[in-house]
C-alpha cells in the first residue's frame, strides 16, 4: 500500500508510483514501454479519490534522460503539491480561495481587509484602521 502525503492545504496525496516499475533499474528494452507517473489525489472535503497520471518523460530516447526526467517530474510535482497545488482544478489553494471570506490559507493582511469589512465602527475609526492594515 502506497503511503499518503498530507497536504497543507486539507488534501492528500498517495506516494507517486512510476510504470514500467523497475524505471530505476531495467536495461535499454524499457525505452519501448510507454512511461507515466501516477498517484491518487485525495481533496479536502473527503470526496472520491481521483488518480492522476502525468506523461512527459516518453520523448526521450536515452534511458539515462529518461531516468532524469522521471525523477525531475516527480520531485516538481510534489513540490508543488506541497505549496498547495490541487490537480483536478488545476490551481493553486490561494488562487482558488483569493477574494473568499476567511479561511485557513488567507494572507494575515487580506484576513484583516476581510475583517474590517464586518465591523461596525464610525467613519473615523474604520480609517484608522485601514491605515494600520495599509
Amino acid at each position: 500500500m502506497a503511503k499518503k502525503i498530507f497536504l497543507p492545504n486539507g488534501c492528500s496525496t498517495s506516494t507517486p508510483s512510476v510504470n514500467p516499475i523497475n524505471w530505476k533499474t531495467g536495461g535499454q528494452s524499457l525505452l519501448d514501454k510507454p512511461w507515466r507517473i501516477q498517484y491518487y489525489f485525495y481533496p479536502e472535503n473527503g470526496s472520491k479519490a481521483n488518480l492522476i497520471v502525468v506523461k512527459g518523460m516518453n520523448e526521450f530516447k536515452d534511458l539515462t534522460d529518461c531516468r532524469r526526467a522521471t525523477k525531475a517530474i516527480i520531485d516538481s510535482d510534489l513540490e508543488a503539491l506541497k505549496k498547495g497545488y490541487n490537480p483536478i482544478s488545476k490551481k493553486f489553494v490561494n488562487e482558488i480561495n483569493r477574494n473568499s471570506q476567511l479561511h485557513p490559507y488567507l494572507d494575515f493582511i487580506s484576513a484583516f481587509r476581510i475583517a474590517l469589512t464586518k465591523v461596525k465602527s464610525t467613519k473615523k475609526h474604520r480609517k484608522e484602521m485601514e491605515i494600520c492594515i495599509n
